[in-house]
């Protein structure tokens, strides 16, 4: 018996034994020598078992990138491996570098993608193995979608031992992943130009791959700016733009494919809108480029877009004229300004608003202008008054009132009314003719002047005498129509006084009284110029109709000294008890009282007192040093308030009245005492 050796060398496939007879040869030579031996021979079942294994060593590889691969082979079988030999293809996108490869690779046709390279390893003994180096460099750039490279590495022998028992690991491959993307950068420009409306803007869009690798898919979006629209005859042919060419579209330009390291341009062309809508200053445009994503995220986005902004040389042409139509006016009219406002540039305004300021001598009428000015009716002048036009287009007009009421009467001085309207708009800072965004409208004032004495009227006749003088400090006042006070003035040491600065219309003069005197009595002789023309109760005037600048000086007033007091009235009082009120007065001088008569009201009001007295109580002291007097009012109510008034009447029939005197009642006696001057004089009946 005998055993085999574990591992045989190559060419072992049989194990042959040879067993041989022999005598010691005394007998001679055995006559059939060729049956003295015999051989058995047995076959072996031994065969080698190569394997391979390719490591990158989990490598990511950039584009132009090296890949080392380590190529470890083994033979696991039970008989050695001749004629071995490592077969590498070079992989897409790659080349082979022999420099940094085990020595020995030969490859065909050369060190290109595709080229079979092989490495002769010889023998290798069964249960030994060894190692290989095949390095490759990345191709820079890569082609789009090119991830990973893919490599596979094959181990064969000469087949003389007969076939590999376990072929499938002959052959290992390695996938190394790519590190590579497309860049995208897209700009733009519109070579720094300045434009009008109806001008073009011809965007040059210049588009490069900074990537390693190629991008897919590419398209280039434009949106179409505010006030243009999209000019396909002055662009690169191929955009398409939804939904149309206006502004607001999406256009795009489909690219294909872009390769690595490659740039190009295109145009991308808009037409100016004319005339220039508001805001359109500036035309803003913003080109966006992309790819299909197949290849990865840009690695630097922020330049996949760009932005351009291309000022517009146009504005608005702002226009305003102002009038009133007039060119003289009253005071107390109502003046109505025409303010005609245009836009003669070639943008539209935005925010227009024009301004007014109430001018000196006048209130804002908001009655009379158009509606939706700032100010308040009756705005005092200084005030400053805006209306909002809004959006005015080019070539477009239109017309605005402004009202103002003049005073009356004017301030001293003031002979024109002058009014500046000025119109303005948020985007009319660059108007061309500025000069003609405002306007005055001036108008001179008619006026007119009411007067003109007040006189110490001695003779009491109502005419003024050439020894008669006027008399200072005298308050005067003027009333409209309607009874408003507009004017208040004060004589001068001569009596004269005038109200000037007036518009025409319907007026009263009115003369107050100073104490100790009374109005002469009123046109006596028919000479507006000489004689006394206010009423002797009111001090009032008739209506007097003032024509524009009509300036009357006739109307005068006279005043004369009331005589001394008929009596000296001590006392006066009423005292209310019981059923009866009695009334008592005292006097100290009487000059020539015929006697008295009492009046009574229950309101305190002498409109409402009614006389109670049936008959004249007759004086008693007449050339005396005056008396007491007593008189008892019967027809009372306990639950009443009754005031008193004494009339004292002359022997000439002229009258004065003094009071009041209240009695309230009470349960003990009181009494009131009054002094009172002269209420009124009057002439009685004859």
């Amino acid at each position: 018996m005998v055993t085999v050796d574990p591992t045989l060398i190559a060419g072992i496939d049989t194990i042959t034994n040879t067993a041989e007879i022999t005598d010691d040869g005394a007998n001679g030579p055995d006559p059939t020598p060729g049956d003295n031996t015999d051989d058995e021979p047995t076959p072996v079942e031994a065969t080698p078992n190569l394997a391979i294994i390719k490591d990158d060593g989990g490598l990511t590889a950039p584009a132009g990138g090296i890949i080392t691969y380590t190529l470890t082979y083994t033979n696991t079988g039970d008989q050695d491996a001749i004629g071995v030999v490592i077969t590498d293809i070079v992989p897409a996108h790659t080349t082979f570098i022999s420099s940094t490869s085990t020595p020995g690779w030969n490859c065909t046709p050369d060190d290109s993608a595709g080229s079979t390279c092989t490495l002769n390893i010889g023998t290798v003994a069964a249960g030994t193995g060894g190692s290989a180096t095949f390095t490759v460099v990345v191709d820079q750039p890569l082609p789009a979608g090119v991830d990973p490279i893919t490599n596979t590495a094959e181990i064969t022998d000469d087949g003389a031992n007969g076939p590999d028992p376990t072929p499938d690991d002959n052959s290992s491959t390695d996938d190394t992943p790519i590190d590579a993307v497309p860049d995208l950068i897209i700009a733009k420009d519109a070579d720094g130009i300045t434009t009008v409306p109806g001008g073009l803007i011809t965007y040059t869009l210049t588009y490069t791959n900074a990537g390693i690798q190629d991008a897919t898919g590419i398209v280039i979006t434009e949106t179409v700016p505010n006030y243009t629209s999209f000019d396909p005859g002055n662009s690169s042919v191929g955009w398409d733009c939804d939904p149309d060419n206006l502004s607001g579209s999406t256009c795009i330009l489909n690219l294909g494919t872009v390769p690595s390291g490659t740039s190009d341009t295109i145009t991308f062309t808009v037409i100016i809108e004319s005339p220039l809508s508001a805001g359109g200053e500036t035309i803003t445009n913003t080109v966006i480029i992309t790819d299909d994503g197949d290849n990865g995220p840009d690695p630097t986005p922020d330049d996949n877009s760009d932005n351009e902004e291309t000022p517009v040389d146009a504005s608005p042409d702002l226009t305003l004229i102002k009038t009133d139509n007039q060119t003289n006016t009253v005071p107390g009219a109502t003046l109505v300004y025409t303010l005609t406002y245009a836009n003669v540039g070639d943008q539209d305004a935005s925010d227009v608003e024009i301004n007014e300021t109430v001018p000196r001598g006048t209130t804002f009428n908001a009655d009379a202008g158009t509606p939706g000015w700032s100010c308040n009716d009756n705005a005092p002048a200084g005030t400053n008054c805006t209306l909002s036009i809004g959006t005015l287009p080019v070539s477009t007009t239109g017309s605005v009132t402004f009202a103002v009421a003049l005073d009356n009467p004017l301030e001293d001085g003031l002979t024109t009314v002058a009014n500046q309207a000025t119109i303005t708009s948020s985007n009319d800072a660059d108007d061309p003719t500025p000069d003609n965004n405002s306007d005055t409208d001036t108008t001179n004032f008619t006026v007119g002047s009411l007067g003109n004495f007040v006189w110490i009227d001695t003779n009491k006749d109502s005419i003024q005498d050439n020894n008669e003088t006027g008399i200072g400090g005298v308050i005067v006042n003027l009333y409209d129509a309607d009874n408003n006070l507009i004017a208040t003035t004060i004589t001068d040491p001569s009596g004269l006084y005038e109200f000037t600065n007036l518009g025409p219309g319907a007026y009263y003069v009115e003369v107050e009284l100073p104490e100790e005197y009374a109005f002469s009595p009123q046109g006596q002789d028919g000479n507006d110029s000489q004689d006394s023309d206010v009423d002797i109760e009111t001090g009032r005037t008739n209506l007097i109709t003032l024509e524009p600048g009509e300036n009357d000086p006739d109307w005068d007033a006279g005043i004369y000294t009331l005589d001394p007091t008929a009596i000296v009235l001590v006392s006066f009082t009423a005292n209310h008890a019981g059923d009866e009120v009695k009334v008592r007065w005292e006097t100290s001088a009487e000059i020539n009282t015929w006697g008295f008569h009492l009046y009574r009201s229950t309101d305190k009001d002498r409109a409402n007192a009614e006389r109670v007295t049936s008959e004249i109580i007759l004086a008693q002291g007449r050339g005396q040093s005056g008396t007491t007097y007593s008189w008892t009012d019967t027809n009372v109510s306990a639950d009443e308030t009754y005031t008193y008034w004494l009339e004292e009447t002359e022997v000439n029939g002229t009258s004065h009245e003094y009071g009041s005197t209240t009695a309230v009642y009470r349960t003990e006696e009181a009494e009131y005492n009054v002094f009172l001057p002269l209420i009124t004089l009057s002439q009685m009946p004859e």
